[in-house]
């Protein structure tokens, strides 16, 4: 039968409806109530993963990858993305279409959860027959989901099509973020951002412009890894025409790009900095948007990256060296604490500030799983805390950009009112922009803009 792993008793725990249970079980993750049992190290020689496979032998491999990646998901606090990525280097995956697949899969059922394990009830222990299970059950859901045409089990699309009926399950979110959503964008707005958050994200590229166009970039990646398209609006970006392992790649070892969605992006442009400058990236992470801002300064003036996670800066000072830029100097800061000496010293001050993640859940599904009503109250002080606190560094005549990855307006506009009539002595509100909710487009990012008096 094969190893099986503890799925925890939580499941018999609640007494909710059965389409509550499943919401709940992902937030266990982070919790002790999962029974945690560790994993085996992956052997190399268990599973091979040749280049040139069959069929049946590649609906094998993803089925066992699919396995041990739920069951890595469920004993631990790793994301998903870090889980699927780990298992195709230990297992040395090469082979495109299992891992197009595999990640499909994995991600799929892990946004779509709450209709899937309603209908496919879970035991207390995840065997590798479950998988098979899971998997069949995703499939038939994708169907149903799309309006499609249904093979195989008609009983359990019976099921789901009960489940289209009603938006949280239907969409896959917990009771209390469809209440929320409601109550701050109305239904009508509510019903399309969350549809959005299911939708299959495009993985957008940034050229390291102070070293290569866009176009260039392009070029040369349809001689090696992948087809490219250029993006209207973004000079910078590129969208992969389908799924390609880039970040094994020469050009992205060189640091001639990085993999940024196009609505980050935007907040690098929004951010309007010029060569020269000083600028402060104060919640800079591991870098995404400092980068992009040292590649459109062409890599003159200075730029301080502060964060107060000194793995994020190391991480960022490592992403700096690959892509050759010294401009960029890492500040690590003290958790409740802005440096005096930085007060009204730069030219932009961007505050991407810490949210829900909300507008990026299609690229990280597992993260509403994790996310409880509290954290979001949590959140909205720590950004206004942040707003009040980091602001002064910002001189007379400098502008001050904030931003977050979240679809709610209790996140960004709402913020960017108290921000504006709190401080309204002392600065000028400029505009404001939000970006996704399509399937076509980025992620769903809110940014606004003021200028210090």
């Amino acid at each position: 039968m094969g190893k099986a792993y503890n799925t925890g008793s939580l499941l018999l725990k609640h007494t909710e409806r059965i389409e509550c249970i499943s919401v709940r079980m992902f937030r266990a993750m982070n919790y002790s109530m999962w029974t945690i049992i560790k994993l085996p190290p992956v052997a190399e020689s268990r599973i091979q993963y040749f280049c040139c496979m069959d069929h049946g032998q590649r609906k094998r491999v993803i089925k066992q990858l699919v396995f041990d990646a739920l069951s890595r998901l469920m004993q631990g606090n790793d994301r998903a993305d870090l889980i699927l990525n780990n298992l195709f280097r230990v297992n040395r995956v090469s082979d495109e279409i299992v891992r197009r697949e595999t990640a499909k899969i994995f991600y799929g059922l892990i946004r779509f959860w709450r209709p899937i394990t309603s209908a496919v009830r879970m035991g207390e222990v995840l065997f590798p027959a479950d998988a098979e299970r899971l998997i069949e059950a995703f499939e038939i859901w994708s169907a149903v989901y799309r309006g499609h045409e249904v093979h195989g089990n008609q009983g359990l699309a019976d099921k789901f099509r009960k489940y289209m009926r009603v938006r949280k399950i239907r969409e896959s979110v917990s009771d209390w973020m469809d209440e929320t959503g409601v109550k701050e964008m109305g239904e009508e707005k509510w019903e399309q951002v969350v549809h959005f958050m299911n939708t299959d994200p495009k993985v957008f590229l940034r050229a390291n412009s102070s070293r290569i166009t866009a176009e260039e970039l392009a070029v040369r990646l349809a001689k090696t890894t992948a087809m490219c398209e250029t993006v209207p609006g973004l000079p910078d970006a590129l969208v992969l025409a389908k799924y390609a392992n880039v970040f094994s790649c020469e050009e992205f070892a060189d640091g001639l790009f990085e993999v940024q969605d196009r609505s980050s992006q935007e907040v690098g442009l929004f951010c309007n900095v010029k060569p020269g400058m000083v600028v402060i990236d104060a919640c800079a992470g591991t870098g995404g948007k400092t980068l992009q801002l040292a590649s459109i300064m062409k890599n003159s003036g200075k730029i301080y990256a502060m964060d107060n996670i000194p793995g994020k800066l190391k991480t960022l000072r490592d992403r700096c060296t690959k892509a050759k830029t010294d401009i960029v100097e890492a500040v690590e800061l003290n958790e409740n604490q802005t440096p005096e000496a930085f007060n009204a010293k730069a030219d932009l001050v961007l505050l991407d500030v810490p949210c829900s993640g909300s507008g990026v859940l299609r690229r990280n599904p597992d993260a509403k799983w994790r996310m409880e009503e509290e954290d979001l109250v949590r959140m909205r002080e720590i950004q206004r805390h942040i707003l009040e606190s980091y602001s002064k560094m910002v001189k007379p005549g400098g502008r001050l950009v904030y931003s977050t990855c979240s679809v709610f307006p209790s996140e960004g506009e709402e913020q960017s009112k108290w921000f504006s009539e709190l401080k309204k002595e002392e600065w000028t509100f400029e505009t404001e922009k939000r970006t996704g909710a399509d399937e076509n487009s980025g992620d769903g990012f809110y940014m606004a803009s003021w200028t210090r008096k």
